[in-house]
């Protein structure tokens, strides 16, 4: 079983590896993060148990989760990642908060590591990628 995390540290650790593998993090049109979600939610039996606590609302063309989206945009309203005007079509992590994350990263477990695997097999399954990634 991985480790307890938050869902702020899952999205940091998945961005940081989403970004080392070329997948687009998307801002504008969240929907490829609430589908990834969504999956860890129905698929992924080994997982931080506040996964099983996320609640998506049906009403849209694609289940959303409340709680995500905020994080998203506290992710950059925060300076923690930015993003290009006019389109905010996608994050840019900052290089100096990323260095801190990837020391986290580190000390993960392996089961945690292995969860964090799997959810990015996920994601790039739901992200664009960039050119040439």
């Amino acid at each position: 079983m991985p480790e307890e995390l938050a869902l702020g540290d899952v999205v940091r650790q998945l961005a940081l590896l989403m970004e080392e593998k070329g997948v687009v993090l998307v801002f504008k049109n969240e929907e490829p993060w609430h589908m990834l979600f969504f999956r860890m939610k129905q698929e992924l039996k080994d997982r931080p148990s506040f996964v099983s606590r996320l609640r998506f609302d049906a009403d849209n063309r694609y289940p959303r989760c409340r709680e995500l989206s905020e994080f998203l945009h506290a992710l950059h309203t925060t300076c923690t990642a930015g993003v290009e005007n006019p389109s905010y079509d996608q994050l840019e992590l900052d290089p100096k908060i990323t260095k801190v994350w990837k020391e986290a990263q580190q000390r993960l477990s392996p089961e945690t590591q292995a969860f964090l695997n799997k959810s990015l097999q996920m994601a790039s399954e739901e992200f664009p990628h960039k050119p040439n990634a």
